[in-house]
């Protein structure tokens, strides 16, 4: 009996996490908001298994920022994920990155890395 009753617990596992995989979107974001020489910033990162987004407003319009991404990727039907090139966006007040995956192409991580002048203000990594 007890024996059963491990295996009818490993069995819910494997169907609660099947379930969960196959339901449930596989998506990740962040909100960061916080000051800089007294003015306020955000910083918006968003990534799902397509789609990849780096986002910062400061309210100083004279002061550049960076938003930058750094996506990892793979084949849909392979395992091993490769680190794309970093893409910037360098704006006055306002600072956006977007990728989006191609058809075959699956995001594995994203690392958000945002800049006020040239100093770092916050970085988060995430996964879909």
């Amino acid at each position: 009996m007890r024996r059963f009753n491990k295996l009818a617990a490993r069995i819910f596992l494997i169907m609660l996490v099947l379930s969960s995989v196959c339901i449930l979107p596989s998506a990740s974001s962040d909100f960061y908001e916080s000051t800089y020489n007294n003015e306020n910033y955000i910083c918006r990162s968003t990534l799902i298994a397509d789609y990849g987004r780096s986002k910062i407003e400061y309210e100083d319009s004279a002061i550049l920022v960076t938003s930058e991404l750094t996506i990892s990727c793979r084949p849909v039907n392979g395992s091993q994920c490769v680190q794309l090139p970093t893409c910037r966006s360098i704006a006055y007040s306002y600072a956006e990155v977007i990728g989006n995956a191609d058809i075959d192409v699956v995001f594995c991580s994203a690392i958000h890395n945002y800049l006020i002048c040239s100093n770092p203000v916050y970085f988060v990594g995430l996964t879909p």
